[in-house]
């Protein structure tokens, strides 16, 4: 191999590392002040209704719990579950459970929960599920979210209240947090969890740059859904498409992340159903900046364009190749004697110890979080060294199934929610 390839390739490598770690530090300050501005914000009753559109596949394992949560939230609502034809007893638990009674075709309503509605459908996906449901809703606020999520009363609330007093707000999203259980797995995601949304997500949102709204919740405008014709039905990761088309079609409107607890959402147990999902959502990315890649470097676009989906590019899309690269480049830089193993160490050293110390400072911020301090620590080690390593595998593979392997959505096993999470 070529020393001064090698050499330029691990150069580049370090200060590339160097500026995603200041960066890091940069949208920790910013979420930390929008959580401070949020704390002194004053939110009235909600007056407005919300439709709540939840598709469900396979989901009898949950679906009861979680539609019973909905009773919690103190607003006018309707919730609509579409069933994109489930294959085991989730419709007719459902229609048991709640004494569904139909109103014309495949359109059922609760007599025991009247805010509870049904949609009945053969299996389409999950997009074209979103789509028909948000069809047969009557209100102009919507808010999609996934089966296995629980909301949050006030979350839902303070959204409410934010798009009925912010007329610039076309949609926003919150904070997610996992339905906690006792494995190392759950633990790690719950951290990278709280990081993604704590230490960047808020951060976007206060520059004007966000590019994504979970679909575990999604609030928006049904008339902005109306204006770009929906969600796109072929997409796999179809919440970052939408919200990316939603806004090239509203340059002049807001997409907060607000820095409160909207939901509850139930992840991965098995590595096996964790990879199948880190490469779907690597595929997903890929393919949406593919298709609006016009909308990348537009200064007419402002922050969005010019920061959200350049670090969505070149951060997010792209640094599973250089960092599978230096797996390679500076071992073998070692081993010739071009690079010296104690700077490499210290290099490791301190690159590790500042991600373990904004990933603390980012879970400080969330309240939430009431961890055995010496257990978060050691988890924020391997969320560093180790888990990041991993999921950065399944991401540089997922840039080679994109290019040469057929696009599924893939299924996502489901469990009983713990009675503690309730």
């Amino acid at each position: 191999m070529n020393q001064e390839f090698i050499l330029f390739s691990i150069r580049f490598a370090a200060f590339y590392f160097v500026f995603i770690s200041i960066m890091y530090a940069i949208l920790i300050y910013l979420s930390w002040l929008s959580t401070k501005r949020f704390k002194k914000q004053k939110f009235n009753e909600s007056k407005n209704g919300v439709s709540f559109i939840i598709p469900l596949f396979n989901e009898e394992s949950l679906v009861v719990e979680t539609i019973q949560t909905y009773s919690k939230i103190q607003v006018q609502k309707e919730i609509i579950l579409v069933n994109d034809g489930s294959s085991d007893h989730s419709l007719s638990l459902i229609l048991n459970m709640f004494q569904m009674k139909k109103l014309d075709n495949e359109f059922y309503q609760s007599i025991t929960f009247p805010d509870l509605k049904l949609l009945n459908l053969p299996h389409s996906g999950k997009a074209k599920a979103l789509n028909l449901g948000i069809e047969k809703s009557q209100f102009e606020f919507i808010c999609t979210m996934d089966a296995d999520t629980i909301p949050n009363a006030d979350g839902v609330h303070q959204a409410v209240h934010i798009m009925e007093t912010n007329k610039k707000v076309m949609a926003l999203g919150g904070v997610i947090h996992i339905i906690k259980e006792p494995t190392l797995l759950n633990f790690l995601q719950r951290l990278e969890y709280l990081r993604t949304f704590i230490c960047e997500r808020l951060g976007w949102s206060v520059l004007g740059a966000t590019t994504l709204i979970s679909g575990a919740f999604c609030f928006f405008r049904k008339s902005g859904w109306k204006k770009i014709n929906g969600f796109r039905e072929d997409s796999i990761t179809e919440d970052l498409d939408f919200i990316i088309r939603l806004r090239k079609e509203y340059k002049k409107s807001d997409f907060p992340i607000i820095p409160i607890s909207t939901c509850q959402t139930q992840v991965p147990r098995t590595f096996s159903h964790l990879k199948s999902q880190r490469i779907r959502w690597h595929v997903g990315l890929l393919e949406t900046l593919k298709q609006n890649f016009s909308l990348c470097f537009n200064p007419s676009y402002g922050s969005f364009s010019m920061l959200g989906l350049s670090y969505l590019l070149f951060i997010e899309a792209l640094s599973p190749i250089l960092q599978v690269l230096m797996w390679f480049c500076i071992p073998y830089a070692v081993i010739q004697g071009w690079l010296p193993l104690d700077i490499v160490l210290l290099y490791l050293s301190i690159g590790l110890i500042f991600s373990v110390i904004l990933t603390l400072l980012g879970l400080g911020l969330d309240s939430s979080f009431k961890e055995n301090p010496i257990k978060t620590i050691l988890g924020t080690l391997t969320l560093s060294l180790g888990y990041k390593q991993l999921t950065g595998i399944w991401r540089f593979f997922g840039i080679f199934k994109m290019l040469f392997s057929k696009r599924i959505w893939g299924s996502k096993p489901r469990y009983e929610i713990p009675e503690t999470s309730l």
